[in-house]
């Protein structure tokens, strides 16, 4: 058999076997700009294993997380000079398909440890900017992204379709090495003209060690009894989807800015307990942090993360105390 050259599995994919989902949108002057999310679908990656590994040269193994909340982890082998080697990555279970969802997840990210689409974390460093259609356009499009217009407290979807081809860096294309180039110095603070409009200036927080969250005051605490969910209504089913989906209009809507997502957090919480779907709250919180975390800088994130984190072990413990069984 011959010898599998594993430099191959990270190169990049043809651009139509690219996925995108809407990122950050904001308005500069007139003009609407976006950078897109890309992600690989599992039939790419199975795909690219077997053309590089041959069908017969790799194999997966699944097992349930540990902590027993659902998921899985993939272990992703391959047979290399007739011994196999395994890499292990695991993901949750997601809200839509949870199975079917978890598994390509966690075999997505076993293979990024083997090189296969580990290129894609580099586009947060590029200006990928998306192809804006505009609000009344009729043609068929990737996607919708809401924008914030100007000073006032308007906002609109706005069609999108994903980066034209030669808004890649050569590195991304078919036929690139699929090797990022490191960022720029000082890439938050300073940009090249006409690349990205420069970010408004914004106030420095308060320091204060003892509260990671002093720049917004004191917080209301939080009720520790839900109320009872309305009758006639499937609690886990149609208001745990109707909440969640609640939940990604408003973490999109501020993505980006630390406080109004912490904001929005809190209200969501009391949303869940008024409409009973406490069970779904930590799924909301690592929601916010996943959409968050690449579009903040680390001391920003981490507010945000011990705010959802505070939230998720609040709504948990309300969970557990209203357990007539558990008491």
């Amino acid at each position: 058999m011959a010898k599998i050259d594993l430099k191959k599995l990270r190169l990049p994919f043809e651009l139509h076997e690219l996925d995108w989902k809407a990122g950050t949108a904001w308005l500069d002057g007139k003009s609407v700009h976006m950078i897109p999310l890309a992600f690989v679908d599992a039939r790419a990656v199975v795909n690219r294993l077997d053309e590089v590994c041959g069908p017969g040269g790799w194999q997966v193994e699944f097992k349930p997380l540990p902590n027993g909340d659902g998921g899985c982890i993939c272990g992703l082998s391959i047979k290399i000079d007739g011994e196999w080697v395994t890499k292990w990555d695991g993901a949750e279970n997601p809200d839509w398909q949870p199975i079917k969802g978890g598994l390509s997840d966690a075999l997505k990210r076993a293979a990024a440890l083997w090189g296969v689409g580990r290129y894609l974390y580099g586009f947060k460093w590029c200006k990928l900017y998306a192809t804006i259609r505009g609000e009344g356009s009729k043609a068929k499009c990737q996607g919708y992204a809401m924008v914030k217009m100007g000073e006032t407290k308007k906002k609109k979807w706005l069609r999108w379709d994903p980066p034209e081809e030669e808004r890649f860096p050569k590195w991304a294309l078919p036929g690139g090495s699929g090797i990022p180039e490191p960022p720029p110095k000082n890439f938050n603070e300073s940009v090249k003209a006409g690349e990205k409009p420069k970010p408004k200036k914004r106030k420095p927080y308060p320091k204060d060690e003892t509260d990671k969250v002093a720049h917004l005051g004191p917080q209301e605490k939080s009720p520790k009894k839900a109320p009872e969910p309305k009758k006639g209504v499937d609690k886990p089913g149609a208001v745990g989807m109707m909440f969640l989906d609640a939940v990604d209009k408003a973490v999109h809507r501020d993505q980006g800015n630390p406080g109004k997502t912490i904001t929005t957090a809190r209200k969501m919480y009391k949303h869940a307990i008024a409409k009973g779907a406490l069970d779904r709250v930590p799924e909301a919180m690592r929601r916010i942090k996943e959409v968050n975390e690449p579009l903040m800088g680390d001391k920003e994130f981490a507010n945000v993360e011990a705010v959802c984190n505070e939230i998720a072990h609040e709504a948990e413990g309300t969970l557990v105390f209203d357990n007539p069984e558990e008491k």
